[in-house]
């Protein structure tokens, strides 16, 4: 990997423009910090499985969260991306990390509907076998 540039870590504001999404995240985010709050109410004379349950729904609470909001911000950031492509030379390569397939799809098919196959694209996801991902990260890297 010496052949790559110094990586560059950025953090982007991005604002959620759906109103519904917003109110979604918003609506997950408070029920996640009542579940938050019932779990540190827990007394050692509630029974094991009360407790677990507790913090096992704080933990959903926090996973639909965390996925609400990446979902919500899908289209900020791929408009993001695609302002970088834009204002980058054409033998510039961008790598994008998410955390979520769903946020994957928005922006893989949002591009390729923009580029209509004029841009090179390839995706490694959870889904791609091991080797066919060696083969991608090589084709990535020449």
């Amino acid at each position: 990997l010496q052949d790559l540039p110094p990586k560059q870590r950025s953090i982007v504001p991005v604002s959620i423009s759906d109103k519904e999404k917003e109110r979604e995240s918003r609506e997950t985010m408070s029920q996640l910090s009542m579940a938050r709050k019932a779990v540190t109410e827990i007394t050692d004379l509630d029974a094991d499985d009360v407790a677990n349950s507790a913090q096992w729904e704080a933990r959903r609470l926090l996973m639909q969260a965390y996925q609400a909001s990446g979902v919500a911000k899908a289209p900020a950031t791929t408009e993001y991306i695609i302002d970088w492509l834009e204002g980058s030379a054409s033998t510039q390569k961008i790598l994008v990390f998410a955390h979520h397939k769903e946020v994957l799809d928005y922006i893989e098919t949002t591009i390729s509907k923009k580029y209509k196959g004029k841009l090179g694209m390839m995706r490694i996801d959870g889904s791609v076998p091991p080797a066919e991902r060696a083969i991608r990260v090589k084709k990535f890297q020449s």
